[in-house]
C-alpha cells in the first residue's frame, strides 16, 4: 500500500516498516514500490511537522539508520528512469548530501 492515514502509518513504522523497505532496496532490483511507498511515509512525518505535532521528521531517522537513505542515493544513479526519478525527489525532499558525502535530514 502506498497510501494510509497518520495514525496507520505510524503503526507500519512501529512495526518495522522502514526497516523492512530499507531490506528491499537492498536486495531487489523491483524496487519502485518499496521506494514510493518510503516516499509516503517520509511525506506523513513531514506531515506531523507542519501540524506541530513533531519538531522534526520522526522517520527519516528511522531510513538512515537501516542504511536506507545510502540505498536510496545509489538508486539516484539507476538506469530505470522511474526508479532514479523518484530517488531524486525522495533526497531532493527529504535528505541533502553535505561536503562529507552523508545524508543528512533536510530543516
Amino acid at each position: 500500500a502506498t497510501e494510509g492515514s497518520s495514525q496507520q502509518l505510524r503503526h507500519l513504522v512501529e512495526c518495522g516498516v522502514l526497516e523492512a523497505l530499507c531490506e528491499v532496496l537492498i536486495s531487489t532490483l523491483d524496487v519502485k514500490l518499496a521506494l514510493e511507498t518510503i516516499q509516503v511515509v517520509l511525506n506523513s512525518g513531514a506531515e506531523l511537522v507542519r501540524w506541530g505535532q513533531c519538531t522534526s521528521n520522526p522517520y527519516i531517522e528511522k531510513v538512515q539508520s537501516c542504511g536506507g537513505s545510502q540505498s536510496i542515493e545509489e538508486f539516484m544513479l539507476h538506469r530505470n528512469r522511474d526508479i532514479y526519478t523518484l530517488a531524486q525527489e525522495i533526497m531532493a525532499t527529504c535528505f541533502q548530501s553535505d561536503a562529507d558525502d552523508t545524508s543528512q535530514p533536510v530543516v
